[in-house]
């Protein structure tokens, strides 16, 4: 799988990740952590640089990134956990 391949599926979950956070009226100033699986943990770079676009000038939350040998589908190659924390 080429990198721009890879970077595509990434931002993916990310804007999945945005979209929930919407639905909940929170942004990414809110995410604490991230946990981040992939099958490609090997890839740590690109993972990194991608999410740090979505982040720019700001501090990126907590992160974690754990290998796996597979995922809810066979297709998937990352999935992104969020922990938020809002106001009440």
């Amino acid at each position: 799988m080429s990198v721009s391949s890879y970077q595509a599926k990434t931002v993916h979950f990310i804007l999945a990740v945005t979209h929930a956070l919407n639905e909940i009226g929170a942004t990414w100033d809110h995410v604490v952590k991230t946990t981040i699986f992939t099958t490609r943990p090997h890839d740590y770079e690109i993972i990194g640089a991608t999410t740090a676009e979505f982040f720019g000038d700001v501090p990126p939350p907590a992160q974690t990134l754990i290998g796996v040998t597979g995922l809810a589908l066979p297709e998937f190659l990352i999935e992104i956990e969020a922990t938020v924390v809002m106001d009440e």
